[in-house]
């Protein structure tokens, strides 16, 4: 009997401890994107620290009380009570860097997570050939929780290419700044298309627009007739070489109804045959070295309009006897020839100006060897 009354009145302590032992509620306020569960802690129990909790845009920077200013150690405090706690947190920093549409940083600026920025988005810069669009990318005004780097958006500007043919309009293309296009060809019964006339009189099939402004080609056919070789171009014929081996030649007016204008570079260049040349009325340029290496030649007569001369057209062509030239010639002899009065031939001994009088060329008579005669 004694020993059921010891048994029963253990029980009934253990009943009375169990019964009187306080327990704590903690709950976590987290003010982001992640929950995390409630505990129960024993009357002057310690607390363990829970998983640090995650805000887009923030760093956590502990837990506290309800104002956030007191912290709550988790390794020297104890639960004496219910407990809510509150994270802490701090909003990140991120750049944003403009850069032009060549890649160079144009500016760094450092916004908060989550900040409107529609207000202090920079201009845009100008860029030739373009309409400008924007910043790319800018999907929202809000700062993002990463860096980004923003690139200038445009859109090409459409220009109008005209090509034309005997001054005609052939065709109109629709191009933009940078854009390489395949020109078309065209066809004819007499002359052979060559392309077509680029900014610096290259001949090409390919076209490639750098302009900021509408462009026009120009058809380039060639003919070949009595072994010279001409191109013509808008309404304009051009004797680019001879192959022949006469000895006398006369440059006709026209060709095919094309007024013959120029004579081109290099375009009789060592010929050996050739003696005489008389130019047409409509010739008005010749290039360098254009009769340049002729040992035979001793004759060569321009017209007057013949007066926009390259350099060295006579160079090494030294049996030159006698020649008519434009009285608007801008060149000295010497500049003809070779540079030097000493590059004037001997065999130079009768000038001529086609207008009749010395014009504005008489300054170079005197670069004439002294035995020579002028008349």
């Amino acid at each position: 009997m004694t020993n059921c009354i010891k048994i029963f009145g253990m029980i009934m302590l253990s009943v009375s401890l169990f019964a009187c032992q306080v327990r704590y509620h903690v709950s976590f306020e987290t003010n982001s994107e992640t929950s995390i569960d409630d505990v129960t802690v024993d009357d002057g129990g310690s607390l363990a620290q829970p998983v640090d909790p995650i805000k887009t845009g923030h760093t956590f920077l502990g837990w506290f009380d309800e104002t956030l200013e007191i912290p709550f150690y988790f390794n020297q405090s104890i639960v004496t009570e219910d407990l809510t706690l509150y994270a802490k947190w701090a909003v990140n920093f991120y750049t944003m860097t403009y850069e032009d549409f060549e890649g160079n940083i144009l500016i760094v600026i450092s916004y908060p997570y989550g900040t409107d920025i529609s207000s202090n988005v920079i201009e845009v810069p100008e860029r030739e050939g373009f309409v400008v669009l924007g910043w790319n990318p800018l999907e929202s005004l809000t700062m993002p929780a990463h860096d980004i780097v923003v690139t200038p958006a445009y859109a090409p500007i459409a220009y109008d290419l005209n090509l034309y043919s005997d001054k005609e309009l052939v065709q109109t293309l629709t191009v933009t700044y940078g854009q390489q296009v395949t020109l078309p060809l065209l066809s004819d019964d007499t002359l052979t298309f060559l392309g077509w006339t680029s900014m610096n009189g290259e001949v090409i099939s390919t076209y490639t627009h750098n302009l900021y402004q509408t462009q026009a080609l120009s058809a380039v056919w060639e003919y070949e007739i009595e072994d010279i070789t001409y191109h013509m171009v808008e309404d304009k014929a051009y004797l680019v070489s001879y192959e022949g081996n006469a000895t006398e030649l006369v440059i006709p007016d026209d060709i095919l109804g094309y007024p013959v204008t120029s004579i081109e570079e290099d375009a009789f260049k060592d010929n050996q045959s050739l003696i005489s040349i008389l130019l047409g009325e409509h010739v008005s340029s010749i290039g360098d070295f254009a009769f340049s290496g002729m040992e035979a030649l001793e004759y060569i007569e321009m017209q007057d309009q013949a007066y926009e001369l390259g350099d060295l057209i006579f160079y090494e062509s030294s049996k030159i006897e006698s020649m008519v030239l434009s009285s608007r010639i801008s060149k000295s002899l010497s500049q003809l020839f070779g540079g030097l009065v000493s590059d004037i031939p001997q065999s130079l001994t009768y000038i001529k100006f086609a207008s009749g009088g010395p014009g504005y060329s008489f300054y170079f008579m005197s670069q004439l060897p002294f035995e020579n005669s002028i008349t």
